[in-house]
C-alpha cells in the first residue's frame, strides 16, 4: 500500500506545471535618466537675481515695464509639459530700488537680458548689479510670475568683507527660495496681499530697503553690461591646429 501511494504521488507531482524561473527585466541607468527626462523640459533651468534703481522720470514705473517684458517674452525653448509662463519669480519694488528673483530657460533668459539691457540703455532702468546666477536649478520655487511694491523698513544690514559677501548674497537669495515657498503657488493678489503682511509673516528673512541699498552700493557685484559681456557674448574659439599652417604631421607610434 506504502509502494501504492507513492507512486501516485510521485505521479502528481510529474502532473504540475514546473515554475518558471525567468528574470525580471532589470531597469538600467539609462532607462531611469531617460524616465526623468521624459517628466521634464531637456532645457536646464537657470535662475537669476538682480537688483537696480528706476528712473522715474521716464514715466514708466519698474514693474509695468518687467510685467509688460515678461508676458511679451517668446516661449522658445519651453516644453510641452510646463504650460505657464517662459519667466518665473518675484519682482520686490521697494523705496530704495527693486530686486527681481527670475527663474526661466536659457533661450527666455537671454531675451530678458537683451530686454533689460535696452531698458537700461533708453534711462528706464538704472544702477542694475546681478546679485547671483545658477545654471542648473533643480526646479521653480515660483509657479507663475509675481510682482510686488512694498515698503520693508527693517535694519538687516551687514558688514562685507572677502568673507562675508559670499554669505550675504546667499542670504539674499535664500530669502526669495523661501518667498518662493510661501507664495510661489499663491494669485498675483494673494501673493501680494501676504507680502504686504511681512512683518507678522517673513519678518526674519524679507528682503528689506536696507538690503537693496547695499546691494547696489557694492561694486563686488557686475553690472548688467559686465555680466552679458562675461556670459552672454558670443566668441569665436579656433584650435591652434586651424591658425598654424602647414599642418604638423601626424606622429607615427
Amino acid at each position: 500500500v506504502t509502494h501504492t501511494m507513492g507512486a501516485e504521488a510521485d505521479n502528481a507531482l510529474a502532473l504540475m506545471p514546473a515554475p518558471s524561473f525567468a528574470a525580471e527585466p532589470q531597469e538600467t541607468l539609462l532607462d531611469v535618466v531617460l524616465k526623468q527626462r521624459g517628466e521634464k523640459s531637456l532645457q536646464p533651468l537657470c535662475r537669476l537675481c538682480l537688483a537696480g534703481s528706476s528712473n522715474a522720470s521716464q514715466g514708466t514705473s519698474v514693474g509695468d515695464w518687467h510685467q509688460s517684458t515678461v508676458r511679451k517674452i517668446d516661449a522658445s525653448g519651453e516644453s510641452d509639459l510646463e504650460p505657464r509662463a517662459p519667466l518665473t519669480g518675484l519682482l520686490l519694488t521697494l523705496p530704495s530700488g527693486w530686486i527681481h528673483f527670475l527663474e526661466g530657460h536659457p533661450p527666455s533668459m537671454s531675451e530678458y537680458l537683451q530686454q533689460l539691457t535696452t531698458a537700461e540703455a533708453a534711462g528706464i532702468l538704472s544702477s542694475i548689479k546681478v546679485v547671483s546666477c545658477m545654471d542648473d536649478a533643480p526646479a521653480r520655487s515660483f509657479g507663475d510670475w509675481l510682482a510686488c511694491s512694498v515698503e520693508v523698513a527693517r535694519g538687516n544690514y551687514m558688514d562685507v568683507d572677502d568673507d562675508t559677501l559670499p554669505k550675504l548674497l546667499a542670504d539674499t537669495v535664500i530669502a526669495f527660495l523661501q518667498l518662493g515657498k510661501a507664495v510661489g503657488e499663491d494669485t498675483a493678489e494673494t501673493a501680494s496681499q501676504k507680502l504686504a503682511e511681512w512683518e507678522t509673516r517673513y519678518s526674519d528673512f524679507m528682503p528689506s530697503n536696507e538690503r537693496v541699498s547695499q546691494l547696489l552700493a557694492l561694486d563686488e557685484l557686475p553690472t548688467l553690461q559686465e555680466f552679458i559681456d562675461t556670459y552672454e557674448s558670443s566668441e569665436e574659439v579656433s584650435s591652434m591646429s586651424e591658425v598654424v599652417w602647414p599642418a604638423e604631421p601626424t606622429l607615427a607610434y
